[in-house]
């Protein structure tokens, strides 16, 4: 039994160790492997062209810590007026 919780807090661990970019019109092997852990939206134009559009926040208000692990755009910090 104390192995299976162990199990599950290192898969708990796994899960919210990863931010998830967001693919439109292209797969993730278009990336290279630094950039696939990025809070991203990539858009493919053609085989060999992607563009990448980045979270965009002027002051950062914080984030909750399931959001910095999901796919963007909700990875996304909460930005803050100035």
């Amino acid at each position: 039994m104390k192995r299976f919780a162990l199990f599950c807090i290192f898969l708990l661990f796994v899960q919210y160790s990863v931010q998830v970019p967001q693919y439109e019109n292209c797969l993730s092997e278009v990336l290279p492997a630094v950039d696939q852990q990025r809070c991203i939206k990539v858009t493919c134009t053609s085989q060999n062209k992607y563009k990448i559009e980045e979270c965009n926040c002027a002051k950062n208000a914080g984030q909750h810590l399931g959001e910095i692990h999901s796919e963007y755009p909700v990875c996304c910090p909460r930005c803050s007026k100035i």
